[in-house]
C-alpha cells in the first residue's frame, strides 16, 4: 500500500470502515442470544477489535481533518504571497478545460435550422 493515500481515498476508506462497525455491530446484536463458549468469546473478540476500530477511525478523521486545513492554508499562503502565479496557474487550469467547455456552450447555444436571420448549420 502506498505511504500516502489520497484524502479521497482516506475519506473512503473511513466510509467503508463505518460500514463494517455498522454490520459487525448487527452481528453482535443478532448473536446476543446465541450459547457456547467459543460464541461467547468470539463475541468478545469482536466487541474489543469493534472499539478500537472505532477509536482508529476518530484519529483517521481528525487526521484527515487536519490535513484538509493544512492544505487550505497552504493555498491560502500562495494565493497572497504569489497572487499573479496563483493567477497563472488558475488560468493554466481554465486553458486546459476550454476547448471542452467552449464546445459544450456551441452546442447548447446553436440557433434552430431556419430560424430567420441565421446560417443554416452548414453554412457557418
Amino acid at each position: 500500500m502506498a505511504e500516502e493515500m489520497s484524502v479521497a481515498n482516506k475519506e473512503k476508506l473511513v466510509s467503508d470502515l463505518k460500514v463494517v462497525i455498522s454490520d459487525t455491530e448487527e452481528l453482535l446484536r443478532a448473536t446476543a442470544g446465541a450459547a457456547g463458549e467459543k460464541v461467547g468469546d468470539l463475541r468478545e473478540r469482536l466487541a474489543i477489535r469493534l472499539r478500537d476500530t472505532k477509536e482508529r477511525i476518530v484519529d483517521l478523521e481528525v487526521a484527515l481533518v487536519d490535513k484538509t486545513k493544512a492544505a487550505a492554508r497552504a493555498t491560502d499562503a500562495f494565493v497572497h504571497e504569489e497572487p499573479w502565479k496563483a493567477v497563472g496557474v488558475a488560468a493554466a487550469v481554465g486553458d486546459q478545460h476550454r476547448p471542452e467547455r467552449v464546445a459544450t456552450r456551441r452546442a447548447a447555444t446553436r440557433p434552430a435550422t431556419g430560424a430567420p436571420g441565421f446560417l443554416a448549420e452548414g453554412e457557418w
